[in-house]
């Protein structure tokens, strides 16, 4: 139920319901400690100061007298309510569901803090330098996305709970600067316009693909049953046009899976994150809807290798890797000359492997392999810069 009432707050919330609505406490974190989790505190020291990089940006340019949208008081104004609200929906939201975190250290998994921070810290540059070079904009949701991803190789989020922040920082983001406009007016403001100059066109690009992959059934054999939970994918797309409708496009992606298991002598438990890099090739089609919305669709082909799956004493092992196959629709809004942002909803499928082997804490009794086709349902948001 607190579950369910957080999740109702966000625009993310149908996510947060899919991703763990059937979870039950997980026995084998009670008194189980996830040995394969590797700690290493000057990682973590690191990764607490870089969530606040992307924030800290606009005041360094502006300190050394490089221009930024706003005056010094407004943009504190704008920020400062951002932070404040940011701050506190994360916090709340952590206390009212006491999600436990993949690595079991404490009740504090939903949403994620530091993508909240780099998301909103994204979203602030956005707004005060996106306007001087869409490299800004670009670096700036790049850096918020990689944030995300180490959370959840790392075993500190799942992917809903990194989702949750990124909604969290983009809208509290913008909801600083809407209050912050409102209270200025006009005072302190450099007054920049997404003006379109040129003719629309097919043009060359190179995106941010930042999105979920919703995993659908289970694998079961013999009792034992592994489920995929929804993934996190991102990764580096470049797109050439071969006429005014049609193009190819090549990406570099990372993808990471929350793997849980379970069987007649185990509960639900979580195993390890599934972790892949791949690549894919996509043909594109794009028709222009108006002078800044266009209709997109896409079929690609990818290839990914896994990484190895930590589970205990290699109990639980998955192929080393696989090929998918997915199509997607969905739509791009120009911001500008240089810039435009999108959304696409597809399908995919997917070959998938797990060996198991005899192990008493999963309560494995024989060896068994457990080979199935994955169907998935993706939501995918680029960022892209136009060339």
């Amino acid at each position: 139920m607190k579950k369910f009432v957080a999740i109702i707050t966000l625009l993310c919330s149908a996510v947060g319901g899919y991703a763990q609505g059937e979870a039950e406490p997980l026995s084998l974190r009670a008194d189980w400690s996830p040995t394969w989790v590797e700690q290493d505190e000057d990682n973590g020291l690191l990764v607490d100061g870089a969530q606040y990089a992307p924030m800290v940006l606009p005041w360094a340019m502006k300190a050394v007298g490089q221009p930024t949208r706003s005056g010094w008081g407004r943009m504190a104004v704008s920020q400062g309510l951002g932070v404040v609200m940011m701050a506190g929906s994360v916090e709340g939201l952590k206390h009212a569901v006491g999600e436990t975190r993949p690595d079991a250290t404490n009740d504090r998994s939903f949403p994620s803090g530091h993508t909240a921070w780099s998301f909103l810290g994204a979203t602030v540059i956005e707004r005060e330098l996106g306007w001087r070079s869409p490299w800004y904009t670009f670096g700036g949701y790049t850096f918020a996305s990689a944030m995300a991803m180490q959370r959840v190789v790392d075993c500190r989020h799942f992917p809903v709970d990194v989702a949750g922040g990124a909604v969290i920082g983009v809208v509290t983001g913008h909801l600083g600067y809407f209050i912050g406009d409102k209270i200025f007016g006009d005072k302190q403001l450099q007054n920049r316009y997404n003006m379109l100059s040129v003719d629309d066109e097919n043009q060359s690009f190179l995106s941010l693909e930042t999105g979920m992959s919703f995993n659908l059934g289970r694998f079961k054999s013999q009792g034992y049953k592994i489920s995929r939970e929804p993934s996190l994918n991102v990764g580096l797309r470049f797109g050439m046009p071969f006429s005014d409708h049609w193009g190819a496009s090549v990406g570099a992606i990372m993808r990471s899976t929350p793997i849980f298991y379970e069987s007649a002598t185990c509960e639900r438990t979580f195993v390890a994150p599934e972790n892949a890099v791949g690549v894919e090739l996509s043909p594109y089609y794009r028709k222009q809807l108006s002078s800044r919305f266009s209709f997109n669709a896409e079929a690609a082909c990818g290839y990914y290798r896994n990484f190895s799956l930590k589970s205990i004493d290699r109990a639980i092992e998955t192929n080393d890797d696989f090929v998918s196959a997915r199509i997607a629709a969905g739509t791009t809004y120009r911001l500008n000359d240089n810039m435009s942002v999108g959304a696409t909803l597809g399908y995919e499928i997917a070959d998938a492997e797990y060996r198991l082997s005899p192990n008493a804490t999963y309560g494995i009794a024989t060896p068994t392999a457990i080979d199935k086709t994955t169907h998935s349902l993706t939501l995918n948001i680029s960022t892209r810069v136009l060339f």
